[in-house]
């Protein structure tokens, strides 16, 4: 998946990138909107990740969350 504003690799990736920084509320895709100031080519949360969740880009997982991340953090 790619929008002018993130792409996701894989269909089982749950974080997409920001394709340039992107500011609190911008809406991504059509009613998904960012909560927090993202800066270019970091990574997005598209579900809700629970802490010790599994972060998956490329369709591998790339670490363990260390908190709860919220879809859109």
């Amino acid at each position: 998946m790619k929008s002018k504003y993130i792409i996701k690799i894989k269909d089982i990736d749950n974080v997409a990138v920001a394709i340039h920084d992107l500011e609190a509320g911008a809406e991504v895709l059509p009613g998904f909107k960012l909560l927090d100031d993202i800066p270019q080519a970091h990574k997005i949360a598209l579900t809700d990740i629970p802490a010790d969740g599994e972060i998956i880009r490329y369709g591998v997982v790339l670490g363990y969350a260390k908190a709860d991340i919220r879809k859109g953090q």
